[in-house]
């Protein structure tokens, strides 16, 4: 599919001097008749369908690689047009509404019957949003339709800020991407339930608590425990790179935190794997005049939470980018937007997601000899994302017992991967498997026995997550042999096995040690 990328829209105060052979029509056209819009909105960027469309809505999931039992919400271009889309508004939230909409919050109430089960993953209650962006709210009023839209990326990766995230995640699997600059908050909307008697913020954003409690004396947070969650943000682990993401902080002298993490990055442990810091300016100046080797990733020059909070899902994609293996973030006290900003950086960080099955795998390693041929067509498998697999949230790697890092992945693995599924790993480096690699990973797949028995021995305390690949998907005692040294037609044979694997794998919604 070409992808449609909307940009240089100046806003019109009225939509109809628009001519229907505007881009921006034609993409609100698209979504009206069942097509997937990207669109900015001042929190993060969206991924939006008509909400009136039960199998548009469906696509969204479909795209995403997002679970279905995980809601959307609702946007509209005016608060006048929620009260058709619920059953009731309670006194205190016709004030909310008055007050904080437009902006970076979202409402939940009883939904009425206009809002199909698609959208609310089955539940009663549908969140509902009216977003301050310009274009946001341009591109809405064209389309003449609520849109349920999630963020526009990739389920379990960090949200999209700018326009290059979306593309980077979607270009090619929807028809239109509409360009609105980086987006001004950085951070998802404040999700508030309003069905009871009192309001309840089921996930932090933009608009505190200290905000809210205004208009209510009793404002509660969701303790976030539940299994069918009326926002999304609350069951699934999000918001994560690649990398291993470590909290620091928060510190009450300048010192005592690059002491902190100037510790942290020189940690015999790490061996050679490639750190990065997400501080400030001041930070990142004091750890270098110390001569650690480090990736800065600066929010500023200032120590204001609100702009690490902006930067925060930049600097995860930016991780990714340079190859990061951890990355260490600055931790903030839970005050104010400091709360939503600890709470994706805490998900960032956690292993597993908050749900009742505590050992739901979310660290996933492959490991081989070299890391050139089989561990990485592994990882990339998985990486490719069927939109069947039902298993979001995969932090997915791959690393070998007997190589070094940086080695490119084997010419005919490459061009096998790229033949037979159309994908491109000629940006993978091997790593070597190291004591971090099997303490941070929840799940280590070997590719033969050997690989195994070797891992259990080196790492006895890592013993429990050290399986193979054929034993953990089938329970068989098989080995995926090494194509290495001959022809692409083993290399096919090796990877079209591995592929059988990892789809059985990504389907399987409960897996675990």
């Amino acid at each position: 599919m070409d992808t449609v990328i909307v940009s240089d829209i100046s806003i019109a105060t009225d939509p109809g001097s628009l001519s229907q052979g505007h881009p921006l029509c034609m993409a609100a056209d698209s979504l009206r008749e069942g097509g997937l819009v990207a669109f900015p909105t001042e929190t993060v960027y969206g991924l939006g369908a008509n909400a009136l469309d039960p199998e548009a809505v469906k696509s969204i999931f479909r795209v995403k690689g997002r679970p279905s039992d995980n809601p959307l919400i609702v946007h509209v271009p005016e608060t006048s047009h929620i009260r058709r889309l619920v059953k009731e508004i309670p006194g205190y939230a016709e004030a909310m509404i008055e007050d904080l909409m437009p902006g970076p919050v979202t409402l939940v109430f009883t939904k009425s019957e206009m809002i199909p089960y698609e959208v609310t993953s089955g539940l009663e209650t549908v969140a509902v949003r009216v977003p301050s962006h310009p274009i946001a709210r341009l591109f809405l009023t064209l389309s003449g339709v609520p849109v349920a839209a999630p963020s526009a990326n990739i389920s379990g990766s960090p949200s999209p800020t700018n326009v290059s995230h979306v593309i980077n995640d979607l270009s090619g699997k929807i028809p239109y991407i509409i360009d609105g600059g980086p987006s001004d908050v950085g951070l998802e909307s404040t999700v508030i339930d309003v069905t009871g008697d009192h309001p309840v913020i089921l996930r932090p954003g933009g608009v505190s608590e200290e905000d809210i409690i205004k208009y209510h004396p009793k404002v509660e947070y969701s303790s976030e425990t539940t299994d069918t969650p009326k926002s999304p943000g609350m069951k699934y682990r999000h918001y994560a790179p690649a990398a291993k993401v470590i909290s620091v902080g928060p510190f009450d002298t300048f010192d005592d935190m690059v002491s902190v993490i100037a510790d942290r990055i020189s940690d015999p442990d790490n061996g050679e794997i490639k750190i990065g810091v997400y501080s400030n300016d001041k930070v990142i100046e004091a750890l270098r005049e110390q001569r650690i080797v480090f990736e800065p990733i600066s929010y500023g020059n200032t120590t204001d939470v609100k702009a690490a909070a902006y930067g925060l899902f930049a600097a995860f994609r930016r991780a990714d980018e340079k190859g990061l293996q951890i990355l260490i973030v600055e931790a903030f006290r839970e005050e104010g937007i400091g709360k939503a900003y600890m709470n994706r950086l805490n998900k960032a960080a956690s292993s597993v997601e908050s749900r009742s099955d505590k050992n739901i795998v979310r660290r996933l390693v492959f490991v081989c000899t070299g890391n050139t041929c089989r561990s990485p067509m592994a990882e990339y498998l998985i990486r490719a994302e069927t939109p069947e697999a039902c298993v979001p949230g995969f932090v997915v790697s791959s690393a070998g017992i007997g190589t070094m890092n940086g080695m490119r992945a084997s010419e005919s693995a490459l061009n096998v991967m790229n033949e037979l599924f159309g994908i491109d790993m000629s940006a993978h480096r091997s790593s070597v498997f190291t004591d971090n690699i099997a303490e941070s990973n929840d799940l280590i797949l070997a590719m033969t026995a050997w690989h195994r028995d070797v891992l259990r021995k080196t790492y006895p305390s890592a013993g429990h997550k050290i399986h193979t690949l054929y034993g953990f998907v089938r329970g068989e005692d098989r080995d995926i042999n090494d194509p290495y040294g001959q022809g692409e037609d083993s290399y096919r044979e090796t990877a079209l096995e591995i592929k059988s694997l990892t789809d059985e794998l990504l389907v399987r919604s409960n897996v675990t040690e």
